[in-house]
């Protein structure tokens, strides 16, 4: 009665295991409902831009990186739905939603994709309309679709947008984290332990220490080994 049958919805989906089911919690509902506002209040202020026609840009780097995120979503929600993992499936849903936040954050009016912002919202709505249908057909029709939102395919991932042109990597000394660096996906070994040496963080930490050994884990750590001089 105080939140809706949305909410409702959202909270038997997400607040435990949908098929071993969980305790009825007050603060669970609340949590839905938060999300929630934060979706309406994402859609109110992308109104326009979701009723705009646009035309197609190519993709910079942080494009590549949004994209990433709403093709690793759409390939999460259709496995985790199919083995009715909805809990899973809407934590996929809400790691796209920061997405967009972030990517909007790092934008300027001159590099922002709003073709991309656009279709990631429309997608986003879809892959979000099976856990809050009312809200999603409501918004899907605003954005000036003329079909139901339920008579749309649902999101299919590509994997060619699965791979991303730049990962970051943990530097650590002595199995420790002390920074994390940005690099190509291509980098080697030496040009990962470049980017490393570079790190203000990292040079405090080694000063006046020798490096003994390096593990390289490709894609995910570089370990340096030191030892005083």
């Amino acid at each position: 009665e105080n939140f809706g049958s949305d909410i409702l919805r959202l909270y038997l989906c997400f607040g435990f295991n949908y098929v071993e089911g969980g305790p009825w919690s007050e603060g669970g509902f609340k949590s839905a409902s938060r999300f929630a506002e934060r979706c309406a209040r994402m859609m109110e202020e992308k109104a326009e831009l979701l009723a705009s026609k646009l035309p197609e840009q190519s993709y910079s780097s942080a494009d590549k990186k949004l994209l990433y995120v709403l093709h690793n979503s759409m390939k999460g929600v259709n496995q985790d739905t199919q083995r009715f993992m909805f809990n899973t499936s809407i934590a996929r849903i809400m790691e796209l939603y920061n997405a967009i936040t972030e990517y909007e954050k790092n934008s300027t009016a001159n590099t922002i994709n709003n073709f991309l912002l656009q279709l990631t919202l429309k997608t986003f709505l879809v892959l979000l309309s099976p856990f809050m249908p009312h809200f999603c057909e409501e918004w899907w029709q605003r954005s000036g679709e003329q079909q139901s939102i339920f008579n749309q395919k649902f999101p299919q991932h590509d994997n060619k947008f699965l791979q991303l042109d730049e990962i970051k990597m943990a530097v650590m000394i002595n199995g420790k984290r002390r920074d994390e660096i940005t690099v190509s996906t291509s980098s080697t070994e030496d040009e990962v332990l470049g980017e490393a040496l570079k790190s203000g963080k990292v040079q405090k930490q080694i000063e006046g220490k020798q490096i003994i050994k390096q593990i390289f884990v490709k894609g995910k750590l570089i370990n340096l080994i030191v030892k005083p001089r």
